[in-house]
């Protein structure tokens, strides 16, 4: 639709009854008698409207009246300040106000060539995905046009439903009210618009037309230009900066998974030989070639008790009760000791070990 079919101009004839609203379009093409079964126009703020048909296929002409305090909307639809009103805020019984439309879609659409973006990066609204820019006009086949009487009707016709919102009660159009936002300045949808009103209902009309269920399609020649962002160069070379980042993800997934494998505590003992390891693991790197029990053996050679005659537990338990500054002590006498590694074996440990057990501390 190149131009808005409607126009909308102040004028008209206007006559109030009790029961009834008689309106004539300023042409004389359109005349309209709105009954009024609940109210008094007279008195009460009450609004009618109608289109009528006439002359060639997407011809009419819309009529719109008002009486009352109804006489403020409907001039406010067409931005006129100069409306008719009571002196100092009285009363507005009498008053009202009649505007005329004049319909003519029989040559306000053609073919053009296009642009649909599907997405526009320069709308600050992202429910916007989709927008269809018009440029030169085009002509399509011969005998394959859309644009006939069936589409011409429909857009000339579209606003009987929304003339006839709240007919048999007050009449008033407040979906009307709702898109020409009450004294609306330009800019409008349509360069030929001049006021809200019309620039509403030629916009109604062409949103109705574009949503006819129709067979009718037009061949015609076009180009589709795709438009993608690309990451990197485009070049193969560009491949080999994943693999830095990739090997990183999988070793930091290997390592996840390894440290979520291990459950319960890392060490657990009751042995005396695993004590030592643990302190050969802290300090210097000195081999221990003990038998599992020789350092109670040591002990018992010197006169002391073993741990089972100390305990009463069979030999295959192997377990002696150090407090634990028993076992702090030697290990940090075994990795601060001064002396050279040379000087420095097995029988270190076992002394202090010795040491410790024979003292009061020894024994839990």
């Amino acid at each position: 639709m190149r131009k808005n079919p409607i126009t909308c101009r102040r004028g008209g004839t206007i006559t109030l009854g009790s029961s009834q609203m008689n309106l004539t379009s300023s042409d004389g093409w359109c005349n309209y008698s709105a009954p009024f079964p609940f109210y008094n126009p007279l008195t009460d703020n009450t609004m009618a409207s109608i289109m009528c048909a006439h002359g060639e296929v997407g011809q009419g002409t819309i009529v719109i009246g008002a009486s009352g305090s109804y006489v403020i909307w409907l001039a406010s639809f067409l931005n006129d300040h100069d409306y008719p009103q009571p002196p100092d805020g009285g009363v507005w019984d009498g008053y009202a106000y009649v505007v005329t439309c004049t319909v003519d879609a029989r040559d306000v659409w053609e073919y053009r060539t296009v642009t649909l973006n599907l997405q526009n990066s320069n709308t600050s609204d992202p429910s916007y995905a989709r927008s269809l820019q018009g440029h030169e006009p085009c002509y399509p086949t011969p005998g394959t046009s859309a644009i006939n009487d069936g589409l011409i009707a429909t857009s000339a016709a579209a606003n009987w439903q929304i003339l006839s919102q709240n007919a048999g009660d007050d009449g008033l159009l407040d979906l009307l009210s709702d898109l020409t936002d009450n004294w609306r300045p330009p800019p409008y949808a349509f360069n030929n618009s001049l006021n809200a009103l019309e620039d509403a209902l030629g916009l109604i009309s062409a949103l109705v037309a574009s949503r006819i269920n129709s067979s009718t399609t037009a061949a015609s020649n076009g180009t589709a230009v795709i438009t993608a962002t690309t990451a990197g160069s485009r070049k193969p070379f560009a491949f080999a900066f994943i693999f830095p980042p990739v090997a990183a993800a999988i070793i930091l997934f290997y390592l996840i998974v390894k440290t979520r494998a291990i459950k319960g505590e890392l060490l657990r003992s009751s042995k005396l030989k695993d004590l030592i390891k643990v302190g050969q693991a802290l300090g210097p790197d000195v081999e221990l070639e003990e038998p599992e029990d020789g350092l109670l053996g040591s002990a018992a050679a010197h006169g002391q008790s073993s741990a089972t005659e100390l305990n009463g537990q069979p030999d295959d338990h192997r377990c002696l009760r150090l407090s634990r500054g028993t076992a702090y002590h030697c290990l940090r006498q075994r990795i601060t000791s001064r002396r050279p590694r040379s000087q420095m074996g097995s029988e270190t440990v076992h002394r202090c070990l010795r040491q410790r057990m024979t003292s009061r501390r020894a024994w839990s």
